[in-house]
């Protein structure tokens, strides 16, 4: 039974398929995976196009954008301007029925997402594609446009703290990267700083990955370390852990290792570089960093991130797109290795940095996890709704 002003519904009444050609004036617009419709040239890594604008579709302001390839994983943006997308795309013109944002929040609930993998056809999961007429045939529930209104002030509070959060954590990045070129320039010009490859100083090690058909191997506590772990500068936990029979087949590492993504579509964008802060394991995609004793762990890893610059420039594609870093060229970059007792006093302010850094980081992860439950309890049809609640809450 459906609350009071909700009914039912098909996709296929709240929008309709926009078929219409480009303009070249139009900036050419790309479905991004977690900011939505963003302009082409933004993007890290630019995507040229040989297509004329005639050959791309259309999207105005207020029209969602969906990837037919991803849009059961969420591939799909709302556009704040005119624009032109690839042809592969579909363009969904909202009807007078539904408001453009109560829309683009409705997508993003799990109900609805997992609506679109069952509608979505292919042989395999990485085929899967949703078409119009597919995605026309969904059912689904909305409220009336008064109750569209409210719902998207409620979540836009959400939005808004996600974007100053999002902002403070990026200022704090920056002001991390700013020290760290200074202080490691001030190192340089000292003559009594020495200078050693890091294959010199250090030794490296490789992960793997315990055998997936053994479900005892995945019932453990110690963790089990892969490129979606390594978010911050310190890993104190992974999505997977595995138990200890797994462990004795895997490499293990201590509290303060160097851990390093080799190999992944990240690397495309930056290298992902941080400090384990308990015993882990790790897959073979990520290759740990053994100092010597005149090395510091934790100023070791300081050094490797002002180096981003120098470690993406050496990243190569490898099958499907993916970044691969090259062990050897990893072990030709330059540390300078001052005293321990410098490294260590380097180490401390530069980490002090880095932990406000990684708050912001763990408030951005909250606040984004209460909007995804609050647009599911907001966007599907409920008994124990409470609008206002909601708003006294943000407020």
């Amino acid at each position: 039974m459906l609350p009071e002003g909700w009914r039912h519904c098909r996709m296929g009444e709240l929008f309709r398929n926009r078929k219409e050609r480009g303009d070249e004036s139009l900036p050419i617009l790309s479905v991004t995976m977690n900011d939505g419709l963003v302009d082409r040239d933004e993007l890290d890594r630019k995507q040229d196009s040989a297509l004329s604008a005639e050959e791309h579709r259309l999207v105005k302001v207020g029209d969602i954008a969906y990837n037919t390839m991803r849009m059961w994983q969420g591939a799909f943006g709302l556009a704040t301007s005119d624009g032109l997308v690839s042809p592969a795309y579909v363009v969904l013109k909202p009807t007078e029925h539904v408001r453009p944002a109560f829309a683009a929040y409705m997508l993003e609930a799990p109900r609805i997402r997992h609506k679109c993998w069952s509608y979505s056809y292919g042989l395999t999961e990485d085929r899967l594609r949703l078409y119009f007429d597919d995605f026309a045939k969904i059912q689904a529930a909305i409220p009336s446009l008064d109750e569209q209104d409210r719902v998207v002030r409620a979540i836009q509070v959400w939005d808004r703290a996600v974007t100053a959060v999002r902002a403070m954590h990026a200022a704090t990045e920056r002001q991390a990267s700013i020290e760290r070129m200074h202080i490691f320039r001030r190192l340089a010009a000292d003559k009594a700083t020495r200078f050693a490859a890091l294959d010199e100083v250090a030794t490296f090690a490789s992960g793997g990955t315990p055998d997936t058909t053994r479900s005892e191997y995945w019932e453990g506590t110690t963790p089990w370390i892969t490129a979606k772990d390594l978010k911050g500068f310190l890993v104190d936990r992974s999505e997977l852990s595995i138990s200890a029979s797994a462990q004795r087949r895997l490499k293990t590492v201590p509290a303060n290792t160097v851990l390093v993504l080799v190999r992944g579509m990240t690397l495309l964008r930056r290298i992902p570089i941080s400090l384990t802060c308990r015993e882990s394991t790790f897959n073979q995609d990520v290759k740990a960093i053994l100092p010597n004793r005149e090395l510091d762990s934790e100023y070791l890893a300081h050094v490797l991130l002002s180096r981003q610059s120098q470690l993406l420039a050496a990243v190569e594609t490898a099958g499907h797109g993916t970044g691969r870093l090259d062990t050897g060229l990893l072990g030709d970059v330059e540390i300078p290795v001052p005293s321990l007792d410098v490294q260590q006093r380097v180490a401390r302010g530069l980490s002090a940095i880095e932990a406000t850094t990684s708050a912001y980081l763990r408030r951005l992860a909250q606040i984004r996890s209460e909007r995804t439950e609050l647009i599911r309890l907001l966007t599907e049809p409920r008994s124990d709704r409470n609008i206002d609640c909601v708003r006294e809450k943000a407020e």
